[in-house]
């Protein structure tokens, strides 16, 4: 019989002390009950997504920062959320612009 899965929280952000932040405070809260997963890129991340997804892995939430090199974390959410609609999705940013958040609402 196998065991149940752990649902996963996948983080995504370019700057290591971010990730480490993020692992910190919700290995804390969710540690015991939910995988964390980091990703330094959009693309890494698409990798991690298509991993778990092939070996029928859960993923709860994807969190990702909106300025990343290479893709930013509003396409990386609008790909999530065309595969894994049902996944909860967070945008992280520091802009002051309202332009991704809007993005982010519309498409992810």
């Amino acid at each position: 019989m196998r065991a149940v899965a752990r649902e996963h929280i996948i983080c995504v952000d370019d700057e290591e002390g971010v990730l480490m932040a993020l692992r910190q405070q919700l290995g804390a809260r969710f540690g015991h009950e939910c995988q964390l997963d980091l990703a330094r890129s959009g693309h890494d991340a698409l990798e991690l997504l298509d991993e778990l997804q092939h070996e029928g892995e859960p993923v709860a939430v994807v969190i990702a920062d909106q300025l990343m090199p290479g893709m930013k974390g509003v396409d990386l959410l609008a790909e999530v959320h065309r595969r894994l609609p049902q996944t909860a999705k967070v945008l992280l940013t520091g802009q002051a612009g309202l332009d991704a958040v809007v993005q982010a609402i519309n498409r992810a």
